[in-house]
């Protein structure tokens, strides 16, 4: 025979809580995770642009009457 416990509906509600509480924060985990690894996508993304901006740069001889020439 099984020993009965009495709890108050506060423990109850508490260990529900709890009990919620991990795959919300495993949610989060990958969440932050899928964050992360867009976040540094983008950053090699505009490394890249930047590079390309710089060599446009570079190739770009300014002429005294304003236009460009590549």
């Amino acid at each position: 025979m099984r020993k009965r416990e009495d709890v108050s509906d506060a423990e109850v509600a508490d260990s529900i809580a709890i009990g919620e509480i991990h795959p919300r924060v495993a949610t989060l985990g990958e969440q932050v995770h899928v964050m992360e690894s867009q976040t540094g996508q983008k950053v090699s993304r505009l490394k890249e642009i930047e590079t390309r901006v710089q060599q446009v740069e570079s190739r770009v001889d300014t002429h005294p009457s304003g236009q460009m020439a590549v």
